[in-house]
């Protein structure tokens, strides 16, 4: 390996103090962009029609773009019109009960419907005791189960205050459960409890 010494190399082209100080847009309006800002024009101009209201309909919003749609959430008094519905259109009547509770998993859940003879209830879950079913499932590790809950009811098994069983149809206040799947698994609910002599 030789050594030789170097006698002429490149200089480095570091930017002079004027071009550093220079704005930005200094830069940008050199004549080889003028296309690109010509398209950023063009673009700005499409978009700012987007913010506007226009008679398109619904489908948009003054903030401009798509609309969110509306999450629809069936309501507690919705959950127990349906089941109640539900089980009449097969001949089982319900109670309206909101005096009884009912022990699932150690959470304690107030009974919306309650057919006495059958002892048999159904309750839609609300507020701390869905969040306490939260809870517990996923201590569990039972999303599974918090999942049919919250889509469409869950048939389980209950115990009242005083320690008696009850078959129970659960369901939990949310924007996931879908009616046509409530109103059918109910029914399939209602349909074994016949099936069994149970009402």
């Amino acid at each position: 390996m030789r050594v030789e010494p170097i006698y002429t190399y490149r200089r480095p082209k570091y930017p002079r103090i004027d071009e550093v100080t220079k704005p930005v847009h200094a830069y940008l309006f050199r004549r080889k962009n003028t296309a690109f800002i010509a398209a950023i024009v063009a673009l700005s101009g499409a978009l700012a029609g987007c913010g506007s209201v226009n008679n398109i309909g619904d489908d948009m919003v003054e903030t401009g773009g798509p609309a969110m749609p509306e999450l629809s959430m069936l309501t507690e008094q919705e959950i127990v019109q349906i089941l109640k519905y539900e089980a009449e259109e097969m001949g089982v009547s319900f109670e309206n009960r909101n005096d009884l509770v009912v022990k699932f998993l150690n959470v304690e859940i107030t009974l919306d419907l309650f057919n006495e003879e059958g002892q048999v209830g159904a309750a839609a879950a609300k507020g701390d005791e869905e969040w306490n079913l939260y809870d517990v499932l996923i201590e569990d590790n039972r999303w599974d189960i918090f999942s049919d809950i919250n889509s469409s009811g869950l048939a389980t098994k209950g115990l009242l205050e005083d320690g008696q069983p009850i078959d129970l149809y659960l369901v939990a206040n949310s924007q996931d459960t879908d009616e046509d799947d409530l109103r059918q698994n109910f029914r399939e609910f209602i349909e074994w409890l016949q099936s069994e002599g149970v009402i």
